[in-house]
């Protein structure tokens, strides 16, 4: 355990303590009424029980699929119930992938920054992790020349997250248009994974369509869309050339461990239709947060730099200091009782007289606002 994981042991019952890398969805929806009524959980729980009957479907029960595959057509995206495969968790989603479509020792290309649970992922498939640039003077636009320069004979294929974790940037078409031709000159697959596509301020959300003759894995699941983590249910899409190859081994794959839980998929074609309404008040709060960033670095300019995103739940803020991360974020948590990562949890690099620090924009806005004008007075010294 490292001095910042013990002096986070010590503070975190203390009333004044701020968790400001929050990022628990179902806690912050309790927290401000906001979680699909226990009414609705209860009755649709009910109604399985009337009829308890275990008939396994190796992608996924059909009525779960029908509703995924609604959802996407809501966006104009073709996708069909049988392009859908129901795993329990999106982590489980990359190791299916990873484990019947790579080789040990075969590579992944992932964005830097992006969240630390994948290189365990890799490292548990036995793949490689690669990574390629974001660009942080251009609002963390991908570095199409880095992805260029990462491939090698041993690349398999290359993630997307967007919004991304934790720059909250959002793929555009152009973006993706260049990446899928990369990857069919290389012969690659794309995992395009939108866990966090709900929270976005922007209508327009580019999606791969695998048209291009590319093999494409799209990733989501219920754990932010409906806030609902503990109820474990997350699917595939999968899209492109090699769709019907690669949808019957993701469907003997699942066969063999069936995790998805099959009350979580019978009640979700219930749940679904609150997605909106709970983006919808999720993404109130989280653009309040975002203002009250802009506002604090506008303030700041000489202290603060921040390229806030268009999407997600966390924000990067790079601060004027010589004191490096793992200090700074150990004196705000000294002085003022507010935990923060330091940048390089996700291998953020940083120049010279300059620390990152990633904060949640998941949290009360009054909370979020005081403990940004706490950071403000402790960073501005």
């Amino acid at each position: 355990m490292n001095e910042i994981s013990k002096l986070i042991e010590l503070l975190k019952d203390d009333k004044d303590y701020v968790d400001l890398v929050a990022s628990n969805f179902l806690e912050f929806s309790i927290d401000n009424n906001l979680a699909i009524p226990k009414s609705l959980i209860l009755k649709s729980i009910e109604d399985y029980f009337e009829n308890h009957i275990y008939k396994p479907d190796s992608k996924g029960l059909i009525s779960a699929r029908n509703s995924i595959s609604g959802y996407y057509q809501e966006y104009n995206l073709e996708v069909g119930p049988d392009e859908v495969i129901i795993t329990a968790s999106t982590s489980e989603s990359y190791n299916q992938i990873f484990s019947n479509f790579t080789n040990p020792n075969e590579e992944i290309l992932f964005p830097n920054p992006c969240y630390p649970l994948f290189e365990y992922l890799a490292a548990y498939s036995k793949v490689i992790p690669k990574f390629y640039r974001l660009d942080e003077v251009n609002k963390w636009k991908i570095d199409i020349e880095s992805i260029k320069q990462s491939i090698t004979k041993k690349t398999r294929g290359i993630v997307i997250i967007s919004p991304n974790n934790p720059t909250g940037s959002i793929v555009t078409q152009e973006e993706l248009d260049e990446i899928e031709s990369i990857a069919r000159d290389h012969n690659l697959f794309i995992i395009f994974d939108e866990v966090f596509s709900e929270f976005r301020t922007t209508e327009i959300f580019p999606r791969p369509s695998g048209k291009r003759g590319v093999d494409i894995f799209i990733l989501n699941g219920i754990s932010k869309m409906l806030s609902l983590p503990d109820l474990k249910l997350a699917w595939i899409v999968v899209l492109g050339r090699n769709k019907n190859k690669f949808i019957n081994i993701l469907e003997t794959s699942n066969d063999t461990y069936l995790n998805a839980n099959y009350l979580t998929q019978f009640i979700f074609p219930t749940l679904m239709p609150y997605r909106t309404s709970i983006a919808e008040q999720i993404n109130i709060l989280l653009n309040i947060n975002r203002n009250s960033l802009q506002e604090i670095v506008r303030l700041n300019p000489k202290h603060f730099v921040s390229n806030i995103g268009n999407g997600g739940i966390h924000s990067i803020l790079k601060i004027n200091t010589d004191l490096n991360e793992e200090n700074l974020v150990i004196k705000i948590l000294k002085q003022k009782k507010i935990s923060v990562h330091p940048g390089y949890f996700y291998d953020i690099e940083s120049p010279k007289h300059y620390s990152h620090i990633v904060i949640s924009l998941l949290k009360r806005p009054d909370i979020f606002k005081k403990a940004l004008e706490e950071l403000a007075e402790i960073c501005t010294l």
